[in-house]
């Protein structure tokens, strides 16, 4: 079930103008590179 819920929780929506759910909720963007 929790990993449903990051699923849902960090797909871009349409509505909310193609950000996902967290960046909306938090304010931030939780999108980063990973380097090794």
């Amino acid at each position: 079930a929790i990993y449903i819920m990051d699923q849902l929780n960090n797909r871009p929506r349409k509505c909310l103008n193609y950000k996902t759910p967290n960046e909306v909720v938090f304010g931030k963007s939780f999108k980063f590179a990973l380097t090794s």
